[in-house]
């Protein structure tokens, strides 16, 4: 294999990632970090305000967008970059993804949609339901915290954008849109989207200092 299709495939690395940790938790489900996590929320969401419905589902869409988000980085970096820029992308990516995953065997938590017992709309509009519907084949239906898909998101639009600004601007508005996505869908809770969102940035920048 070339050394691109190498780093090509290193994509299934994430998927790897994010299933491995789960034969490793033991902890109960529904137990004392969820409660934590539902009650920061309620707070942290107590202070916010309502999200329109338009808005609501221009975020859903944002939220479906993570998975090609990522590729559509790597192509930008593939394209426009050196394949030291790819490395420097998987490095970032990578540590972003996995950082959040490692933490699954102990910080066992499920999504809000699944604890609430509510619709995060009254009635789920389509793109809501094609959400859940990806998700149903491709989730664990564990929460990462921190956010895996916002970690990697964020982390794959700097690596984008570190070799192409105008795509990389692009792509990161699509990625911020997966974040507040992750939180007006209840997919993830504030605390973890935040920390994901932290943690993109800090891996993109450690990425970026591969071979610098």
């Amino acid at each position: 294999l070339s050394p691109n299709t190498r780093l090509w495939i290193a994509w299934l690395s994430i998927p790897l990632g994010y299933w491995i940790p789960v034969p490793l938790v033991r902890a109960e489900r529904g137990g004392a970090f969820e409660s934590w996590l539902r009650k920061s929320d309620e707070a942290l969401r107590r202070t916010g305000v309502a999200v329109p419905r338009w808005l609501t589902n221009i975020l859903e869409v944002a939220y479906l967008t993570c998975f090609p988000l990522v590729l559509t980085s790597l192509a930008v970096v593939w394209l426009a970059g050196s394949p030291a820029d790819v490395a420097r992308y998987w490095t970032a990516v990578l540590i972003a993804g996995y950082s959040c995953y490692v933490t699954l065997p102990w910080l066992v938590s499920r999504p809000p949609r699944f604890v609430e017992h509510i619709a995060a709309v009254p009635v789920p509009s389509s793109v809501n339901r094609a959400n859940v519907v990806v998700l149903a084949r491709v989730s664990h239906h564990l929460n990462t915290f921190p956010s895996g898909h916002v970690a990697v998101s964020i982390a794959a639009a700097m690596a984008a954008g570190a070799v192409w600004p105008l795509a990389g601007a692009i792509l990161g508005v699509i990625a911020a849109g997966v974040a507040f996505g992750a939180i007006t869908g209840r997919y993830h809770y504030i605390v973890d989207v935040a920390l994901g969102v932290g943690i993109g940035l800090i891996a993109s920048a450690w990425g970026s200092r591969l071979g610098a």
